[in-house]
């Protein structure tokens, strides 16, 4: 299953900060605001819900794992994105 994602922040190719997430997951639209702390190429971040996720910056393509629920079933969503020049990542999740 695949779907989109988009996000925005303030800084281009940064991920420190809050950012919000739009998730488009056959035909539910989510939201999640996120703060993400970066180090070097890697970065983790806390989300609403105390939901918590993990990736990494790789040149332009960003990629990370957010564990949560649904339904009251354990979930993992795979991110995969790309930095655009206006700050925003655009790109697919994945859901195990």
């Amino acid at each position: 299953m695949i779907a989109t994602l988009a996000a925005s922040a303030q800084q281009t190719a940064k991920m420190s900060g809050k950012w919000t997430i739009h998730n488009s997951i056959m035909g539910n639209e989510t939201e999640h605001t996120c703060m993400f702390t970066q180090n070097a190429n890697e970065f983790t971040a806390t989300c609403e819900g105390s939901r918590t996720l993990s990736g990494k910056i790789d040149g332009s393509k960003v990629t990370w794992e957010l564990k949560s629920k649904y339904n009251g079933s354990p979930i993992t969503l795979d991110y995969t994105g790309q930095f655009a020049s206006d700050g925003k990542i655009a790109g697919t999740v994945t859901v195990e």
